[in-house]
């Protein structure tokens, strides 16, 4: 399934899909589902490290992936968004 152009980004001179583009497509290829756990919240004893199981659903088939992030793979900005990060980071891996 082709991404349209509109959602491809082009970052250090690759090119990359935003979320909204794999959103996009997922919701052409049928999606049904869409479900994240939190696996771990981040706090000081796990060195601040949130991760999220995420599956996804369409009418063919069904895929999972994990997120995961911490204050050092990620910039500053997002630290305080830490958990809602790893989400839409897990679900992007699973589309």
């Amino acid at each position: 399934m082709a991404v349209d152009p509109k959602y491809i980004k082009k970052i250090q001179g690759k090119d990359f899909i935003e979320f909204e583009g794999l959103l996009d497509n997922a919701h052409s290829a049928g999606l049904k589902r869409v479900e994240t756990t939190l696996l771990q919240a981040p706090t000081s004893e796990n060195g601040l490290l949130a991760i999220v199981s995420a599956t996804i659903e369409n009418d063919r088939d069904t895929f999972s992936a994990l997120g995961d992030a911490s204050p050092e793979s990620t910039s500053k900005a997002l630290v305080p968004h830490l958990v809602r990060f790893v989400d839409m980071r897990a679900i992007a891996r699973a589309m």
